[in-house]
């Protein structure tokens, strides 16, 4: 099986929108696939972070920029208030808060003039998804690392489980909004209509996970 890098080499085109849940701090994701393929929208989400802007230009190197920096309101994707980006459960508030809920839009550029927009939000990580889809920002690439510590839906936030808890994965496959690629982490089970492209390895986020890159089949 073909390493990423390989993979990549003959297939860079990848689409447009990346979509990262329980992102964290996890700039590491964002220079390999911006430097690496087409990708040019990114949606960072986590309730339990504050973006560290200078931090990530670093991550980034040199070839980027950071061409303009924007706070964004709820509004901005037609809702009313943050807490519109929560689900109405007892659980979605024990981890993160509305009233700690935060938007901003960065805009980089590298030399070679690829311009890319990074969204984080601090903010519910699946109420969001379903937000941008209804707003048709439909990820051609979504980012699956379960970190293992839980959060409002059990230990397998993002990657599959049968029944009811597999939300992420539920949303996603009733609106018909299953992306082309996933990148699943070596700890996370992956959805069940993907078959894997590359082997696991590097090292993503705080504890180093290594990931591998699956298509959807037809």
């Amino acid at each position: 099986m073909k390493n990423v890098n390989e993979f990549l080499e003959q297939k860079k085109d990848l689409g447009s929108i990346l979509f990262y849940p329980g992102a964290g701090s996890d700039f590491e994701t964002i220079k390999f696939f911006i430097n690496r393929t087409t990708i040019d929208k990114i949606f960072y989400v986590d309730y339990n972070e504050k973006i560290n802007i200078t931090a990530l230009i670093q991550e980034l190197g040199d070839s980027w920029s950071l061409v303009n920096e924007e706070k964004i309101s709820p509004q901005f994707f037609n809702q009313t208030e943050w807490s519109d980006y929560w689900h109405n459960l007892e659980t979605a508030v024990q981890f993160g808060s509305p009233k700690s809920a935060y938007g901003i839009k960065l805009t980089i550029k590298n030399t070679q003039d690829k311009e890319c927009d990074l969204y984080y939000l601090g903010t519910e990580a699946i109420k969001t998804y379903n937000i941008l889809l209804i707003n048709d920002y439909k990820p051609d690439v979504i980012v699956l690392q379960d970190h293992g510590f839980g959060g409002n839906w059990g230990n397998q936030i993002f990657g599959f489980s049968e029944g009811t808890t597999a939300k992420f994965y539920g949303i996603s496959k009733v609106s018909a909004s299953l992306p082309k690629y996933i990148f699943v982490g070596e700890n996370t089970i992956p959805w069940p209509e993907y078959k894997q492209l590359t082997s696991f390895e590097g090292k993503y986020g705080s504890a180093g996970h290594k990931r591998a890159l699956f298509v959807k089949e037809l």
